[in-house]
């Protein structure tokens, strides 16, 4: 049992000594008997030897589970993204392709063509409104294909017309399609899209709609034959 008191004057054995007083006592077979106390200085120091571990120790334990499942989703959703095709259709449409403004003067025929568009390049505008383009084939025979990506697609207009030259001008193919059928193409199929099968050589080649939308187009050449 440990008590407070004031000093205690003690006998034990043949002489009497002056004890100081401590925080405990106990009394036993060879008398009574002082029992030492922790050091409150030593006791104080441990303690704060056992924090200061105790917060090394929770420094270097590795972060909540909930903390690390939020940063490796940070760091691999962008690659999720990737592998998974998670892309935007005008990703999907332009692909690696590099936008060509499409503000020059080609001189072709008896008349010019704003670009050359090719499989590297495509272009964008507004509808209604024309264009004037130019396309290079090296193949004897070449299939030639525009692609009309629409966006904000408000009225369907009249007729979509397509008009691809032969080299120097000598012959034409001629595309007309009505404004429905475009915008029923491009909701269904996600592009509006024509051809035409051209010989070797520069062609200039025409489009105009009364449409009324936004629009990215590019240019596919499939050669024919080796």
């Amino acid at each position: 049992m440990s008590t407070s008191s004031p000093p205690l004057t003690l006998v034990n054995g043949a002489g009497v000594d002056w004890v100081p007083w401590m925080d405990g006592w106990a009394v036993g077979r060879a008398g009574t008997e002082l029992v030492p106390q922790a050091n409150a200085a030593a006791t104080s120091a441990d303690s704060e030897e056992k924090t200061k571990t105790r917060m090394c120790i929770g420094e270097t334990l590795p972060a909540r589970s909930s903390a690390r499942q939020a940063l490796t989703w940070v760091v691999l959703l962008p690659l999720v993204w990737v592998l998974y095709g998670c892309s935007s259709p005008t990703d999907d449409f332009i692909g690696a392709r590099v936008l060509d403004p499409c503000n020059s003067s080609w001189p072709i025929c008896d008349g010019y063509g704003s670009c050359i568009l090719g499989p590297e390049s495509y272009t964008e505008g507004n509808l209604p409104g024309q264009g004037n383009i130019i396309v290079q084939t090296l193949a004897d025979s070449s299939n030639v294909t525009l692609s009309f990506l629409f966006s904000n697609l408000t009225a369907a207009g009249g007729t979509f017309s397509i008009v691809f030259y032969e080299p120097g001008c000598v012959g034409t193919v001629s595309v007309d399609v009505p404004g429905e059928t475009v915008a029923e193409e491009s909701q269904s199929l996600g592009v509006f899209a024509r051809s035409a099968q051209l010989v070797a050589g520069d062609h200039l080649v025409t489009y105009q709609s009364t449409t009324a939308a936004y629009y990215l187009l590019k240019v596919d050449v499939v050669p024919l034959n080796d």
